[in-house]
């Protein structure tokens, strides 16, 4: 866990503390993971509001909601009784009434609770205004439309080295390519920031000496190649030499003629030979072999079978069987079952009265929804708060607690949350105050069959 904040965290807990100030109770912080969410949330509960109970909760993929209510009220309260088939909002008002002392709830990976969970979560703030603030911390958008969402952002690279430099004095140079790496591959996440670790020096001498050992490698290959390039350029000039001085050895002399060899006469090689001595030209006979007979059969047999039998089998059975069975049943029976189930979604206004009490709420629909006002042990003060604010289509359930008999006093009857809470707001705001809130019908049928 970090023990360290950086300036522009430590803004960001001050300013959650000025929205609680200015009246919204319920707030989420959302990231994405290892920025520093439940880090900002720990320091929160730890600096701010120390006049408070506090209460912190951590959830998990495997827990249950009735199980973060137990903790949730444990941590709130000594030795309270908890009764887990009540929603959180029924065990503070059975364990408080109205009235509670100031409480700070923080949950963290709040995205692993139901969204019915946390829509109860903003009921409860609701019914204690100003009395109970709750900070939860998710990696989404939950889906309680009136929450305050607070997104964090990641770290840029001042930052990055402002956190580092908290917690490493040995840091490498900021130019050093292996540790620049890093911290661009970190991308201003502080928990890969914080995985910086000095094991990564001797990494980085290693990777310095292999850096070396290629730039010395390189060299030599270079030198390698520069070698054969000046082996085969003086190769390519002793081949030439060798070529010119061959055709120089190779070019044609004068030739000297002796005339009569058998002569007794000394001949003058330097005289001109004597073209009247009556010495007649020899001129070999020149009887060259006369062309033989071009005479090659050029009458190829050019009678090529070009009338081939050109009659192929062109009668394939093209005779299918275009006759099936058409006798299409064309007068259908045209009574398609197109009659949906047309209920109206909106049957408050049109629920018969003639069951009342927990078997009204028994033959309901369990996915409906509709608007709790009160849980209270005497039926009085249901009647007064009926007449008084001139209520009309609410019901009346009977549960059972701890031996005692609680009486819930609920206002219309929605297919769907969002008409619920849509009507919860037109409600006075005397209800509101007190704690209204939507419930689903199947949660208060579990309790009445609870009871049996």
């Amino acid at each position: 866990m970090q023990t360290k904040i950086l300036p522009s965290r430590q803004a960001l807990v001050d300013r959650i503390e000025l929205q609680f100030a200015y009246g919204n109770n319920f707030i989420c912080l959302i990231s994405e993971v290892g920025l520093g969410k439940s880090y900002l949330a720990e320091t929160f509960i730890s600096e701010k509001f120390t006049e408070h109970n506090k209460a912190y909760v951590k959830a998990t993929r495997s827990a249950q909601d009735r199980h973060l209510i137990g903790q949730i009220i444990e941590q709130s309260f000594s030795n309270p009784l908890i009764d887990y088939d009540l929603t959180i909002v029924e065990n503070f008002i059975g364990l408080t009434g109205e009235s509670i002392e100031p409480l700070l709830i923080v949950i963290d990976d709040a995205h692993f609770i139901s969204d019915d969970f946390a829509n109860e979560l903003f009921q409860l703030t609701e019914s204690y205004q100003g009395q109970i603030r709750i900070l939860l911390t998710a990696t989404r958008q939950l889906p309680v439309t009136e929450a305050i969402n607070m997104h964090i952002e990641a770290l840029g690279q001042i930052e990055s080295l402002t956190l580092m430099k908290m917690y490493f004095s040995d840091l490498p140079s900021v130019d050093e390519p292996i540790f620049k790496a890093f911290i661009e591959a970190s991308n201003g996440n502080p928990q890969l920031l914080l995985a910086w670790k000095k094991d990564n020096s001797e990494l980085q001498v290693a990777m310095q000496k292999r850096s070396r050992q290629y730039k010395v490698y390189l060299l030599l290959i270079c030198i390698l190649i520069l070698i054969g390039l000046l082996t085969s350029l003086a190769w390519y000039f002793f081949d030439n030499k060798n070529i010119q001085t061959a055709s120089v050895s190779n070019q044609p002399t004068t030739a000297i003629t002796i005339e009569d060899v058998s002569s007794s006469k000394p001949v003058d090689l330097t005289a001109k030979p004597d073209k009247t001595s009556g010495q007649p030209e020899q001129q070999p006979e020149q009887q060259p072999e006369q062309q033989p007979e071009q005479q090659p059969e050029q009458q190829p047999e050019q009678q090529p079978e070009q009338q081939p039998e050109q009659q192929p089998e062109q009668q394939p059975e093209q005779q299918p069987e275009q006759q099936p069975e058409q006798q299409p049943e064309q007068q259908p029976e045209q009574q398609p079952e197109q009659q949906p189930e047309q209920q109206p979604e909106q049957q408050p206004e049109q629920q018969p009265k003639s069951l009342t009490g927990n078997e009204w709420f028994i033959a309901q629909p369990a996915n409906y929804f509709t608007i709790q006002l009160m849980v209270v042990r005497d039926l009085e003060v249901i009647s007064q708060t009926v007449e008084n604010l001139n209520l009309d289509n609410t019901h009346i359930f009977e549960i059972k607690s701890n031996q005692a008999s609680l009486h819930g006093l609920t206002y219309g009857l929605y297919s769907s949350m969002a008409k619920a809470q849509k009507a919860r707001v037109e409600l006075p705001a005397t209800l509101l105050n007190q704690g209204a809130f939507v419930k689903s019908v199947g949660k208060i049928q579990q309790q009445i069959q609870a009871n049996y």
